[in-house]
């Protein structure tokens, strides 16, 4: 989610840019002239090969470390999320968790950073916590502001099909993703990690994601061609700011066609915006994968896990709750009111997709870690360890009493302003958010957040006494993986 207008993130929006936003929204009309901005290609001819991308959902027990499932849901929240997803990642590979990782599935902002490892994991000049924490420091925005008054992008903004997205993909690969495609993510062991990044459809309003067969099923497209760039400013499109991302559709009158084989064609169009909508944690594609998993009665995953690093703010902890007029002053010239019913919608959304897993998120102090129940339940998902890595999680009492034992001491303090730094960082495409602060103070703050949650947190177990989590985590994987780390 890019929720740019929201009113408890404050002073989001410069004057010139809502000028901006306001003139396209009035003047801005259908293209004279259609350019390709679609950069999907059909599958090739039956004779020719595909070579399967990293990105691909088909995935069988035999291709699981030990068989042992890990799957990783980065979620949405611009570069609060990003860098707040780069942290934990970086904590699970100290763990030795991440490099036994199967799938990782990310929406909105976290996809630059599923994006990224896809493509640099292996470059350990690149993937390491100095250059990632330059990197992602990254103000995104101004340059893309800046490239609206590029000649050629100002001709092909009024009179093509060229949008604010397309725009912004420009400023992506500039900054991170270099042109790469997806036949271009670093080579691993099985191409693993999966690398999912989800978007939603405007068409069908049902998730979408970025896979080999989701491109040959909806689309009779190739993925390995299309830009990496182009997926993430999908999965990142929030509506209002951004426009939609277009991918052309192969198929004609029902019927496939391939390479040149063309008969009758009917141009028809995906149009894809940000994934929060349909699952702003990125989680549904892992249950599905686990599903898929267990289905076999015979071989089934000898364990499965499932960490999901949510970067949503606490709901509690708005600056609206202590408004008692939430308009600002572009309010009264141009109702934003669709973003805010957009953050409250992804926020009831967060908590359905949080039950269906078992955990509630109603009490303050929730419990951030579910075990793997009997193997007898029926469902699948009822064989996971479930880790919920939470902002809310900072402001449970009993992680207060872990973290300074419930005194008034400078630990104590200090997650205070921790935990209002990070629930007061909005989703933009840089770091901001308290006033006095640098964009390199915020991301310290995201990443200390990370730290503390993943090395910290505890949970009750069932005779009553408490267990770091990390730990019973790392001792279920040590059953089966012999590359995890002690601690």
């Amino acid at each position: 989610m890019f929720s740019l207008f929201n009113e408890r993130h404050k002073k989001m929006i410069p004057g010139g840019f809502l000028g901006c936003l306001l003139m396209v929204s009035v003047l801005g009309g259908c293209a004279i002239t259609t350019i390709n901005t679609m950069h999907n290609a059909p599958l090739p001819l039956e004779a020719e090969y595909l070579q399967p991308t990293r990105a691909s959902q088909s995935l069988r027990v035999d291709d699981l470390p030990n068989g042992v499932f890990i799957g990783i849901a980065l979620s949405g929240g611009g570069s609060r999320a990003a860098n707040f997803s780069i942290a934990a990642l970086l904590e699970l590979e100290r763990l030795g968790i991440l490099q036994n990782t199967s799938v990782i599935s990310s929406v909105s902002g976290s996809s630059l950073v599923a994006a990224y490892y896809g493509l640099y994991g292996c470059d350990k000049k690149r993937w390491k916590q100095a250059a990632l924490r330059e990197t992602f420091r990254t103000d995104f925005e101004l340059p893309w502001i800046g490239r609206w008054f590029n000649p050629w992008n100002i001709v092909r903004y009024w009179f093509t099909n060229l949008n604010r997205s397309d725009i912004m993909v420009q400023e992506l690969d500039s900054d991170l993703f270099d042109d790469q495609q997806f036949k271009n993510m670093c080579q691993t062991h099985q191409n693993r990690p999966r690398i999912l990044i989800n978007a939603t459809s405007f068409n069908s309003g049902q998730q979408f994601i970025f896979s080999d067969e989701q491109f040959k099923a909806s689309l009779n497209s190739r993925l390995d061609t299309y830009p990496i760039a182009r997926a993430v400013m999908a999965s990142s499109s929030f509506p209002v700011v951004f426009h939609d991302i277009t991918l052309k559709d192969y198929h004609v009158k029902g019927e496939a066609f391939k390479g040149d084989n063309r008969r009758d064609e009917t141009e028809n169009f995906e149009h894809l915006i940000d994934g929060g909508p349909s699952d702003n944690l990125g989680v549904t594609p892992l249950v599905n994968v686990v599903k898929t998993l267990y289905q076999n009665p015979q071989k089934q995953p000898q364990a499965c896990f499932l960490f999901v690093i949510d970067a949503s703010p606490h709901q509690q902890l708005s600056n609206a709750a202590q408004l008692v007029d939430t308009r600002h002053w572009y309010d009264f010239i141009l109702d934003t009111n669709v973003a805010t019913s957009s953050d409250v919608l992804l926020t009831t959304n967060r908590e359905n997709l949080l039950q269906a897993l078992g955990i509630n998120v109603k009490p303050v102090d929730l419990n951030p870690y579910i075990p793997a129940r009997d193997k007898a339940w029926a469902k699948p998902i009822e064989h996971c360890n479930i880790w919920h890595l939470t902002f809310q999680r900072l402001s449970a009492p009993s992680f207060e009493t872990i973290i300074a034992g419930g005194q008034e001491t400078d630990d104590y303090r200090h997650l205070l302003q921790l935990r209002h730094v990070v629930n007061a960082t909005p989703t933009r495409y840089k770091l901001t958010g308290v006033e006095s602060y640098s964009p390199e103070s915020v991301q310290d703050y995201l990443f200390k957040a990370a730290n503390l949650l993943i090395k910290n947190d505890q949970f009750k177990k069932a005779d009553n006494t408490s267990q770091f989590i990390f730990k019973d985590v790392i001792e279920r994987m040590r059953i089966y993986l012999k590359n995890i780390k002690s601690e």
